[in-house]
């Protein structure tokens, strides 16, 4: 899903996670998603139904993009 960004007129892409319970799984999809090209620009919501401490801390050491849970 695409937003506009207001400051700037260029697209936001949006992207949704939905969390398995295996934080290493996670934590390789959050290593590739590092390199991906210009994914400062990208907004990313998590999705789970459950509370896990590693992956929330796994998931709020991300400093690359916008990252909502």
């Amino acid at each position: 899903y695409k937003l506009k960004n207001k400051n700037d007129q260029s697209n936001i892409l949006v992207i949704l996670v939905q969390v398995s319970s295996r934080v290493n799984y996670l934590k390789v999809l959050i290593d590739s998603m590092r390199n991906v090209r210009q994914i400062e620009q990208s907004l990313v919501i998590f999705s789970h139904d459950f509370y896990n401490v590693d992956m929330n801390k796994l998931i709020h050491s991300i400093n690359f993009c916008a990252v909502i849970i």
